[in-house]
């Protein structure tokens, strides 16, 4: 797992930012989850950290309440 800053400029010409995780799931898939603060960031990832230990975690993107346009 990785945390790093994304910037970007809009159209407007308006810099933003937001701090992303990566990481693999259990497929060995890779994911990306992104935070407006650091501390969020971190926060996420020791929690996803234990869940992948104990095979509990599930991106949201495949998760059943999702909406899924495909469905």
């Amino acid at each position: 797992m990785s945390i790093s800053k994304r910037t970007w400029t809009t159209p407007a010409g308006e810099v933003r930012t937001a701090w992303a995780v990566r990481y693999r799931d259990a497929d060995k898939k890779y994911r990306l989850k992104t935070f407006k603060r650091l501390q969020d960031a971190r926060a996420w990832e020791a929690e996803t950290k234990v869940e992948l230990r104990k095979g509990a975690h599930r991106p949201f993107s495949t998760s059943p309440t999702s909406f899924n346009a495909a469905s």
